[in-house]
């Protein structure tokens, strides 16, 4: 993914176009077609259409388009089908920890997230999980399906979000 080491900080404008055909696996932190993406970064006018993301850790954030989002997302549009057995996933951004502010915006998750394992908890079908800052979630829809598969503990599923919390 971009910013899979160090967190993404520019701007990122997919002028309305489409990116397919991903596929993505990995056991580093964070995986989504951005790992990280930092709070300095706008992600915006793109599809992200028949892609696939996969991870089998416990402790990886997984979205389509950031694992772990901590900026802007506008105007974006997933299809992408994600198979996981970890704690933050989500169909646009799977974790959102910094205490800045961030923002998805008229984004839209149609996609399949497939929960796997005995740990697979928060998640949402736009945000998986947020822990720290403010977000802002403004005309986004979710009109996939998320599948509670192998999750055996306290799942925690939403079709907004799966879980938020501020400290």
């Amino acid at each position: 993914p971009i910013g899979k080491r160090y967190p993404f900080a520019g701007i990122f404008d997919g002028n309305g176009k489409t990116i397919s055909g991903l596929y993505g696996t990995t056991k580093s932190n964070h995986m989504g077609l951005f790992g990280y993406a930092g709070e300095s970064s706008i992600i915006k006018n793109l599809r992200v259409a028949n892609s696939y993301f996969e991870m089998n850790d416990n402790q990886i954030r997984i979205g389509s388009i950031a694992g772990r989002g901590e900026g802007a997302f506008h105007t974006i549009y997933s299809d992408a089908i994600i198979s996981c057995t970890g704690q933050a996933n989500g169909g646009i951004v799977g974790y959102k920890a910094s205490e800045g502010s961030s923002s998805i915006v008229n984004c839209w998750y149609a996609g399949t997230i497939n929960m796997l394992g005995d740990n697979s908890k928060y998640t949402g079908g736009i945000v998986g999980r947020i822990q720290n800052g403010k977000l802002t979630v403004d005309n986004c829809l979710f009109t996939g399906t998320i599948q509670i598969g192998g999750a055996k503990r306290s799942a925690s599923v939403g079709g907004l979000c799966g879980y938020a919390k501020h400290n």
